[in-house]
């Protein structure tokens, strides 16, 4: 048999091609799961292949009913698209809101919702689009993997900050000192949270590229004239 012989014989609708659909679909979704596993993300090679395969095989159902049992008032899309409506439960699992303002597991959420889509052209028989959306999704996770990293690490660090100034007279002062060293994104005068009369309270958004963490950072802000104390924002 000529490879384009087979190719079109696991494109019909028959046993072999069935099996065939949900192997692809495991092998595939497995592999992009374990490149999510080996950087540590919660979701790993088994979430990956059972969301792959579940989505092949719910194609595959709608599919079989039609084409086998003649249900002609069946819509297989219809089908096929609950998956991908279905699989946002699992995605939102997948997103954390971690510290402030810090959303982790976006990646992983959409590679899940990607992986069952590409689940999806397998239990169709779409081989070209399923192995092409392979490639891709692959190359997301690993190849711009680095590049975004390198974007990450020339972007200044945020800091979330409160300071207390010793009197409203210096607020213009503090303000300028910190514009003046820091990438200011916010900056807010508010009550002081120590209650001393005079005082005046400074929520601010920072951003450093120098300094190591936060401490560093606070260490600094406690060394200019007038502000009493510096201390990470709740």
């Amino acid at each position: 048999m000529s490879i384009l012989n087979l190719w079109n014989f696991l494109c019909q609708w028959n046993e072999i091609s069935v099996v065939f659909r949900i192997l692809l679909s495991a092998f595939l979704a497995g592999i992009i799961g374990t490149e999510r596993r080996f950087h540590g993300r919660a979701a790993g090679m088994r979430t990956y292949i059972l969301v792959g395969v579940g989505a092949t095989m719910t194609v595959m159902t709608g599919l079989y009913m039609v084409e086998v049992l003649g249900y002609t008032w069946i819509d297989p899309q219809r089908i096929a698209a609950q998956v991908i409506s279905g699989i946002g439960f699992l995605g939102a699992g997948m997103i954390l809101v971690r510290g402030r303002f810090e959303v982790v597991g976006l990646t992983t959420a959409a590679g899940l919702w990607a992986t069952a889509s590409m689940g999806i052209c397998i239990g169709a028989g779409f081989y070209v689009a399923a192995i092409a959306g392979f490639a891709v999704i692959l190359f997301a996770s690993v190849g711009l993997n680095a590049y975004e990293r390198k974007l990450a690490n020339n972007r200044a660090e945020k800091y979330y900050l409160y300071a207390e100034i010793d009197g409203l007279e210096h607020l213009q002062y503090i303000i300028d000192e910190v514009e003046a060293r820091y990438d200011v994104e916010k900056l807010d005068v508010t009550a002081p949270r120590s209650a001393l009369p005079g005082n005046v309270g400074m929520e601010m958004t920072l951003g450093s590229k120098e300094a190591n963490d936060v401490m560093d950072l606070i260490h600094e802000l406690n060394g200019i004239d007038h502000i009493l104390y510096a201390l990470k924002s709740l």
